[in-house]
This record gives structure tokens, sequence and C-alpha cells, in this order.
């Protein structure tokens, strides 16, 4: 199976039509674009990730690779960069293995408040929750759990702003609560005052870790900022992580490396995270990293490709995860308004004369939760 390198390529000319020619910032990457895992089963994830933990289902489309299967976007209200998971729908491979080479856990960002209320809905909808914890001397409380597949979950509540983001400067009193608050999708079934920010972070599982490291800060611009050496925890914070157009800053700009040398190596499938996908502000920014990626790291990035909703460039780093980095334009609102995002299956212009033979005879339809869950109880939508 195919996972990266069938859609169109950008060439130069693209990259001019599309307005590429702004500055690069000179700098690292922004932080999480998307983190994308794998699933068995399309209903139960949308059930799993819309129903229970609220995310808005932003996109529902195909993989790109892969048209006979679905690619499921979830995010805040706009799908913004750093709110988005996705998932490839693949429901005949393996079941994945945790272990080193992989990204073992993702992190979302919750208020602390809101801690006693994820613990009891998660167990009222029948997750076994762990927690909560404390991690990097208090520094933050969590809960963990497994989604349907067996994929490892954190819910992270920062004791404060700043012992999030690492940062002097102060955002709203310290009040983590108003983090992307603005951007929650307010329709869901999760209160927005309780709803799940953005990305807190993701857990990189390594067997080494000075490579990745090197990786991390000499070449993407990350700075460690936090270690527990107990734990084999290492944490790095995207120093060029800011507010850039409607992205808040302080959402998805953390990344652990947790070094089990002891630990066997794991195997990607059902349960596992296929890639996480690093920010770029543009394609300039973005051919600037490929070619640092190239140069600094003596990597081998792939050429630009058109994803539609943004573009890519994949890699696998020194302890063999995948890579990407991706462009924060067009987003999610290319080919859908605001209001509209994630209600139909949606593809790319190349898969438009499939539309009908995938709706009728390949893809099984799915049910989106209903809007409002709790309060106005509407008729599910169907798509597919």
């Amino acid at each position: 199976m195919q996972t990266y390198m069938a859609a169109s390529r950008v060439t130069k000319k693209d990259q001019k039509k599309k307005g590429a020619a702004t500055a690069a910032t000179g700098g690292g990457v922004l932080g999480i674009h998307h983190i994308t895992a794998i699933t068995r089963n399309a209903q139960r994830n949308i059930d799993f990730y819309s129903g229970t933990l609220g995310l808005r289902p932003v996109k529902i489309t195909v993989n790109f690779d892969d048209p006979t299967s679905y690619h499921l976007y979830y995010g805040d209200y706009m799908g913004h960069p750093g709110t988005l998971l996705t998932f490839f729908v693949w429901p005949d491979i393996h079941k994945g293995t945790r272990g080193t080479g992989q990204v073992t856990t993702v992190a979302f960002l919750i208020p602390p408040k809101s801690l006693e209320y994820w613990v009891d809905r998660l167990r009222r909808n029948g997750v076994s929750v762990v927690g909560p914890s404390t991690r990097f001397n208090d520094a933050e409380q969590f809960i963990s759990f497994h989604d349907p597949d067996g994929m490892m979950l954190e819910l992270v509540a920062p004791s404060s702003v700043s012992s999030y983001v690492h940062s002097k400067k102060k955002i709203q009193n310290e009040d983590v609560s108003a983090i992307n608050y603005y951007n929650v999708w307010k329709e869901g079934p999760v209160d927005a005052q309780h709803a799940l920010r953005a990305f807190h972070s993701a857990a990189i599982s390594e067997e080494g870790y000075e490579h990745t490291a090197s990786l991390l800060t000499d070449t993407m611009k990350f700075q460690l900022v936090a270690k527990d050496e107990r734990e084999g925890r290492f944490r790095f914070k995207a120093i060029n992580n800011r507010k850039l157009g409607e992205v808040p800053e302080a959402i998805g700009s953390v990344v652990d490396v947790v070094c089990q040398p002891d630990i066997t190596r794991g195997i990607v499938g059902i349960g596992s995270v296929h890639h996480i996908a690093w920010r770029a502000s543009d394609d300039s920014h973005q051919l600037d990293l490929r070619r640092r990626i190239i140069k600094q790291a003596h990597l081998d990035p792939t050429p630009v490709i058109d994803r539609k909703y943004f573009h890519s460039v994949y890699f696998r780093e020194p302890g063999g995860v995948l890579f990407e980095i991706a462009t924060d334009p067009p987003g999610m609102t290319i080919d859908q308004k605001p209001e509209e995002l994630g209600t139909k299956l949606t593809l790319p212009e190349w898969y438009e004369p499939l539309r009908s033979k995938l709706e009728q005879e390949v893809l099984p339809p799915v049910n989106l939760p209903p809007r409002n869950m709790t309060k106005q109880h509407k008729e599910e939508s169907s798509v597919a």
C-alpha cells in the first residue's frame, strides 16, 4: 500500500500561482499542523472523536493515495492547524503495536477546571481513565485513556499558560481556558467551557535520544524546555510558535521525546499514529525548511505534494517516525464554507469522476452526531 507519494506534485509554477512568493519566516516550524492515525471503522471513529470527545468533523474525504478508503479530519470549528487529528480508515490491515520509532501518545489541551468533567464524561461513555496524574514537577495534570482502536490519548491541563508555553508573555492573566476558546465547536456535544482546545503535545518514543533531539533543535528550531530524566522524557517547544492569522499562539507547540532503549520497536497499524505533520506558514517557508532538512540533517524529503488543503513534504526522522511539513494555507475552507465543514463527502478534483461509484458502491455510509446533542437533539446528518 502506498503511503504518501501518489497525489499530484506541486511545481514551481504552481507555487508562484498560489502566492508562494511570500517571504519565508527564516525560523523553524510553527508547531504541530496535524496528526494522522489509522482506524479500523469509520463510524466507530466518528462516534468517539466527535460524539464523545466533541471534536468537529471538519472534513470527510478519501485517502488521496487510495480513494476507496475514507480520510476523516477532526478539529476546532474552522479546522485550524494545531487542532487537526485525522484518520485513514483501513479496516483490513494488521493491528499496530506500541514501541519505539512511533508517536505513541496524542495529547489535547484542556482548562485545569475541566479535568473532573472529562473523567466523568469519559467514564459515563464506557472509557477507562487513568489519573489525574502530574508531570514536570506538577506543572501539568493529565488523564490517560485509549480510543476504540487502542491509541493512547491524554487530556492535559497546564497549571498556567506560562508553564505550558514556557514564555514570559502573559496570555489573559494566565487563563489557560482562554486559549483558542473562540474557535471551539460550540454546536458540538461537549460544553464549550470544557471543550478540547487544540493539541497540547505529542509524545515520540525513541530507542535513542540524541539524533532526534538534534533534528528538532538544530534544523526545526525547537528548544529543550523541560526534562524528567527518571522517566526519560525530554520536552521541546517550537520557538517559532506564534499567532499567525486566526491560529492563536500556544497551540500544538510541544513535543515530548521519550527515550525507551529497552522497549521493542513499534509496528504501525490500526490504533497507531501514521505520521505527524509540522506547520509551515506558507510555501516559501516550507521550501526553506525542506532545504535545511537536506543540507543540515542530511535526510531525504519528498518533493512538495499537493494535498488540496495544504502542501506536504515527507521524510523520516532518525528514529524512524514519519514526519511531514505541511503549509497552513489553503486550509479546510477551500472547498466548503465554515458552516458546511464536514457535512458531506468532499473529493479532490482528480477523483470527482469517481464520486458516484465511491458514494454508491465503495464507501460505507456514515452518520454524524447531531449538533447541540445535549440541547437541541437535531436529526443526524448522513454522508456517502
